[in-house]
């Protein structure tokens, strides 16, 4: 039976997203050092406290999206990805509110949950 170019893609993207998540999430919580140097960041008990939160999301959601397989599940792991850039877009919203700018923490943030809100669009769009 072949799968749909749309299907195909839709999965494509939730396997990337996928690696990048737990990746994310590994490195949160195996290394929080790894995370502050690359962000550029002080080490902090709360700031690795809550890397290590979102990252052990990322890694339940990563998983999630590489077992989505049929349609519902393919539609369920895009809706659960979804929420997560809502978390994200509100986690960044207060950080721009608070008067962080400019730094590697928002540009990163703001890059990856535009790309994230941009792809999840996209693979609603074509499931349709």
């Amino acid at each position: 039976m072949s799968v749909d170019p749309a299907v195909r893609s839709v999965q494509k993207s939730l396997r990337l997203w996928a690696a990048i998540r737990i990746g994310y999430g590994v490195v949160a919580i195996a290394r929080p050092d790894v995370m502050f140097k690359v962000l550029r960041m002080p080490e902090h008990p709360d700031a690795r406290g809550f890397n290590a939160f979102l990252g052990s999301r990322d890694i339940v959601v990563g998983l999630f999206s590489l077992r989505a397989r049929d349609p519902q599940r393919i539609a369920d792991a895009i809706l659960l990805n979804q929420a997560n850039e809502v978390i994200d877009s509100v986690v960044i919203a207060q950080e721009l509110r608070a008067g962080r700018r400019g730094d590697i923490f928002s540009v990163v943030g703001v890059v990856f949950n535009a790309y994230g809100w941009l792809t999840w669009i996209k693979a609603r769009k074509a499931l349709r």
